[in-house]
């Protein structure tokens, strides 16, 4: 049997799901929803790489994230493009410096 992933919990803000989502999808997701209150979630699915893995058979009957997500909780995942923050190491001595 595979491994399969749970996501529950009651009184969940968007922005509580969004930083779940994040720790699966390993990429920034954006909440574009307007959503302000208080949710229950229930989610399970099976992680993406047995699913898109080469010659990988699914062994549960759950679902991958973002079929998951879709059918149990009513969102999309959509994937775009926008600004990101990131980190630019312009110049790097091997030797360290005294101060």
């Amino acid at each position: 049997m595979g491994s399969t992933f749970r996501l529950n919990g009651q009184s969940v803000t968007m922005a509580t799901l969004v930083s779940s989502l994040v720790r699966y999808l390993r990429r920034p997701v954006v909440d574009q929803t307007g959503l302000t209150g208080l949710y229950s979630v229930d989610l399970r699915f099976q992680p993406e790489s047995a699913v898109t893995e080469p010659g990988a058979t699914p062994g549960t009957d759950f679902p991958s994230l973002f079929t998951g997500i879709r059918e149990q909780l009513g969102f999309e995942l959509r994937a775009s493009k926008g600004p990101v923050e990131m980190v630019v190491i312009e110049s790097m001595d091997r030797e360290p410096r005294e101060n």
